[in-house]
């Protein structure tokens, strides 16, 4: 009889995973670039449940070879969470060196597969090109106000030098704009006011030549209705006249900006209808004459702005719109050119919270279209978005602010303007928890490197940011507002970077026909205000051929302020012995030794007073 035996082998192989049984929020970190040396706040990573059956975190860990730059505060291990409950743990970076930095966290629950959540970030140093400013010199607010809402600046006297307008609650709980004008050392005139309204609810303000005759005048707004103040010339403004608005009010953000397509400068504002949103943008045209005609409106399918500025986004030379949003949203409206507008981008929130707050528009990369930067006020990090050929937008850098004494800067508002004269928009930031200003210089592609922390002083509580200059003196000096009214002022103190002398090398006597060691002729951007750019490094005079440039690294790229280059020349004498001198070879008296043949029995080598080489550079700041 024959015996059959069968095996069955079922599930061969490795064992199946369990799918995780938790979501991750977000799936990984990239700190960007924090310089070494300063504290910065955490992101947190947000853990929920997949369903209504509950998981418990068992463990959340820092793994990885840079774990030690990397910070985690764990809220999560021995937590129960489901679809309804989650949690959430704090990572942080801080750079103890430069480079590339990685590392991981891994979360664990009782079910399912671990999750990792890779971090990444990246140890710098502070720019080398940042603006040389003085310490803040403290200007009293103006007198009986206590809350300032708005702030702004220009050249209101025509002398040559900025001037600030606030918007403040007073103390009979009226809103008036505050008038001031920077001297000749920088500090500013004493603050006198212009009512804007009699109830002194939140307001804004903003400056224009709204009546063509070139003088600055300004437009302050809050309490439902917006208020032009008229230069009369010199600085004397005028009282305010009220607005025409289509009647249901204003909410108190206000702007001007050429949205009509006629030259003469509007005014913008916004508010919510009595039958509640959508949120409506109220044009005001100008008529060039300080007067205003009917108003314009635009359905904006938004919350309540907490920021507004204007800037032409497509370059069609009509001004659009960019707002920030209490529903934590960063929106751009494109200007139609009759006081309308169409939405260009809209970017949601990122936290889930009322982040984005300060605005402001300019041209970061010189491509002639203005850009966006929001400051995130309670995720402490300033936003960018980029305007595209068609209209549209993308979001750019995101970049954090550090902390100061411990505090996390909770930055308010942001202002954009070139202040190490290299023609790129650096940034202003107002920190409105940790009373300081910090400066962040532009690349001139979009993105920024962190330059330095402006100090205030206690309890002033960053409100408004403006850069001007207060003195005059040809430099751009940014300012800060305080919450109570009071404005910081940092004189710029920096010298346009200055374009080298031309440096001489001596080679002393070398053989004709052969080629000495290379010297090096070393160019330093010392005590400048702007990167320096060689454009150009060649060899002049009549007897150039004998040098040749060997190497270098001055047109490799911008030399920060305090930084060098360098260039490398070599000298390969030609023909007869002699002296060269500024260019010119002479044949000492007496001539050449020479040989029965004719011919040098040695390789000459030139006499005389030493070898002067010239070099020609051609180089510029900025």
């Amino acid at each position: 009889m024959l015996l059959t035996i069968a095996v069955l082998v079922v599930g061969g192989g490795a064992q199946a995973s369990a799918a995780a049984e938790f979501t991750v929020e977000p799936s990984q970190v990239d700190f960007g670039d924090h310089v070494v040396g300063l504290d910065y706040g955490g992101r947190y990573v947000y853990v929920g449940g997949k369903s209504e059956t509950p998981v418990t975190i068992t463990s959340v860990e820092l793994t990885g070879p840079d774990a030690s730059d990397f910070d985690l505060e764990d809220y999560c291990s021995d937590l129960e969470i489901d679809d309804f409950a989650g949690c959430a743990f704090l990572v942080s970076f801080q750079a103890d060196s430069v480079g590339e930095k990685a590392a991981t966290v891994k979360i664990t629950a009782d079910s399912g597969d671990p999750v990792s959540v890779p971090l990444t970030a990246g140890g710098v140093e502070p720019a080398g090109n940042a603006p040389d400013l003085a310490e803040a010199t403290l200007n009293p607010k103006l007198a009986d106000s206590s809350d300032l809402w708005g702030y702004a600046g220009g050249d209101f006297e025509g002398e040559g030098r900025s001037g600030v307008v606030t918007a403040s609650e007073m103390g009979d709980s009226s809103l008036a704009a505050g008038f001031a004008f920077g001297q000749e050392d920088g500090q500013l005139t004493s603050f006198f006011g212009r009512e804007i309204v009699g109830g002194g609810l939140i307001g804004s303000v903003d400056v224009g030549n709204f009546d063509n005759d070139g003088e600055l005048d300004a437009i302050g707004a809050g309490g439902g209705q917006a208020a032009l103040f008229l230069n009369q010339g010199g600085g004397d403004m005028a009282p305010g006249t009220v607005i025409p608005d289509d009647g249901n009010g204003i909410d108190g953000m206000v702007v001007s900006g050429e949205f009509t397509g006629d030259s003469n400068l509007d005014v913008a504002a916004g508010y919510i209808p009595d039958e509640g949103p959508p949120y409506v943008i109220e044009v005001m045209p100008g008529s060039g004459d300080g007067t205003f005609g009917t108003p314009v409106t635009t359905a904006a399918d938004a919350d309540t702005p907490m920021g507004i500025a204007a800037g032409d986004f497509n370059d069609d030379g009509v001004d659009d719109l960019a707002y920030t949003t209490w529903a934590g949203q960063v929106l751009m409206y494109e200007g139609d050119g009759d006081g309308t507008f169409t939405e260009a981008g809209r970017f949601g929130p990122t936290c889930g919270c009322q982040s984005p707050w300060g605005v402001t528009a300019a041209d970061l990369n010189g491509d002639g279209r203005d850009d966006v930067v929001a400051t995130m006020r309670f995720e402490d990090q300033v936003a960018v978005y980029i305007a595209q050929p068609d209209g549209s937008f993308v979001r750019g850098q995101r970049f954090d602010v550090p902390l100061a004494d411990g505090w996390n800067p909770n930055p308010y508002a942001v202002s954009a303007k070139d202040m190490n004269g290299d023609e790129v928009p650096d940034l202003l930031v107002g920190n409105y928890l940790n009373d300081t200003g910090t400066v962040f210089v532009g690349r001139g592609d979009g993105t920024f490197d962190y330059a330095e922390l402006l100090a205030t002083a206690d309890s002033f509580m960053p409100h408004g940011t403006f850069i001007g200059d207060f003195n005059g003196d040809g430099r751009p000096d940014p300012s800060i507002a305080g919450q109570s009214g009071d404005v910081a002022i940092y004189l710029n103190q920096g010298n346009p970077g200055q374009v080298p002398a031309p440096t001489s090398l001596d080679f002393g006597n070398q053989a004709s026909g052969t080629e000495s060691a290379a010297k090096t002729i070393t160019l330093n951007n010392e005590d400048g205000l702007a990167l320096l750019r060689v454009s150009d490094v060649s060899i002049g005079g009549g007897e150039s051929g004998d040098f040749q440039i060997t190497g270098g690294d001055c047109l490799a790229g911008p030399v920060p302020v305090g930084n060098s280059c360098q260039v490398r020349v070599a000298f390969t004498p030609h023909g007869p012995a002699g002296t060269l001198r500024a260019g010119r070879r002479t044949t000492p008296a007496g001539g050449s030794r020479r040989g029965s043949s004719g011919r040098p029995s040695t390789p000459p080598v030139l006499p005389g007073p030493p070898l002067t080489f010239f070099a020609r550079f051609r180089a510029s700041c900025g």
